[in-house]
């Protein structure tokens, strides 16, 4: 990341140093369970005022001031962007982390959401939740973030009271963990061995 550029960006949005950054990444809307996110980002600006909430996607920006405006968001918090592929990485590295809730349900225990292992590439801890493919226990592993039960207030509140948002990640061992686990590398040698196995069969 350019730094000179990031920095420009970040005046231009209106992200001030002090600002706690919360990133959404993609689609809104079908899987991806936009009202509970926004009810998490509400109880969070509610007790971290420094709190804002960048997302990065490409349509029905007006539903997110929608929602904000009906959980009496401050839109002056909401920053909404459409990127380019290539443009994805600068507007994620303005974030401090990055959240995603997914529905949880039968078809999504073997799924495995793409934009996990891109937040994890660019070393951002995740607010994710349970039940989808084996996103938990990849950020319990790798220490990359917190993973709720439910979705309740009261496990918001928790989250933030229990200090998640001051707690420091070491750099670079997110981004390792997505090496590790995510890598092109590693899915073309695992495909591999898998179809040589079954061709020595």
């Amino acid at each position: 990341i350019d730094y000179e550029i990031k920095n420009k960006l970040k005046k231009e949005v209106n992200i001030q140093d002090d600002n706690i950054v919360i990133s959404y990444l993609g689609s809104i809307g079908g899987w991806y369970l936009t009202d509970e996110m926004m009810r998490f980002c509400k109880v969070l600006s509610d007790k971290i005022s420094s709190s804002k909430f960048l997302f990065i996607t490409p349509y029905q920006h007006e539903s997110i001031f929608e929602i904000a405006d009906k959980l009496g968001i401050n839109k002056d918090k909401i920053i909404v962007k459409h990127a380019a592929r290539n443009e994805v990485p600068l507007l994620l590295s303005l974030s401090n982390f990055s959240i995603f809730f997914i529905k949880s349900c039968y078809s999504k225990q073997s799924s495995s959401p793409t934009k996990h292992g891109e937040i994890m590439a660019m070393d951002i801890p995740v607010i994710t939740n349970a039940g989808v493919g084996d996103v938990g226990e990849i950020v319990k592993k790798y220490n990359s973030g917190c993973v709720i039960r439910d979705f309740s207030e009261a496990t918001y509140e928790r989250v933030v009271d229990e200090g998640f948002f001051e707690k420091t990640f070491s750099p670079g061992e997110i981004r390792k963990g997505a090496i590790e686990y995510y890598s092109l590398e590693k899915a073309i040698n695992s495909y591999k061995e898998i179809y040589d196995s079954i061709l020595r069969h």
